[in-house]
C-alpha cells in the first residue's frame, strides 16, 4: 500500500522532466565517487545485557546525474553501500531477551536511490516539484 504514492510521484517526477523541452535542452553534469570507511561498536546487538564489540567496514561507490535548464532541473542520486557486518559471524538473535534488537537479518547490500525534480511548466504561473527517495537499513 505504501508503494502506491512513491510510485505516483516517480511517475509525476520522470513525466515533469520528460514533457518540457527545456529539459532536454539541459546542461547536464555526472559524476561518480567511492567512499571508504568504518566504525566500532562495544555493543554491536544494542543488547541491554551481553554486549558484543565489532570493527565494521564499508565501501559505497555513488552516481549522481544533474540537469540544469532555462526552466526545469532534476537530479538523481544512486548508491549501494557494501559492509562487512552481514557478513560477519556475530548472531544477534538470541542477545537480551532473544529479539534480536532488529539485527538478526543484517544486509552486505544497502541500496539508495533520490530523486528531485523541479518544472516550471507555465511560465511564472504553473510550477512543479517532484521528490523521490528509497533506502534500505542495514
Amino acid at each position: 500500500m505504501i508503494r502506491q504514492p512513491l510510485n505516483l510521484t516517480f511517475l509525476c517526477a520522470i513525466a515533469s522532466g520528460c514533457f518540457v523541452a527545456e529539459t532536454f535542452a539541459a546542461e547536464w553534469d555526472k559524476s561518480a565517487s567511492l567512499a571508504v570507511g568504518s566504525y566500532f561498536s562495544d555493543n554491536i546487538c544494542r543488547a541491554p545485557t551481553i554486549k558484543q564489540e565489532k570493527a565494521v567496514g564499508t565501501a559505497t561507490p555513488q552516481v549522481r546525474l544533474r540537469g540544469n535548464g532555462a526552466r526545469a532541473s532534476m537530479s538523481l542520486n544512486a548508491a549501494v553501500e557494501y559492509n562487512t557486518l552481514g557478513e560477519s559471524a556475530i548472531d544477534c538473535a538470541d542477545q537480551g531477551g532473544g529479539s534480536g534488537n532488529g539485527l538478526n537479518n543484517r544486509e552486505s547490500w544497502v541500496p539508495r536511490l533520490a530523486f528531485n525534480s523541479e518544472v516550471e511548466a507555465l511560465e511564472n504561473f504553473l510550477f512543479l516539484e517532484a521528490n523521490a527517495f528509497a533506502s534500505q537499513n542495514a
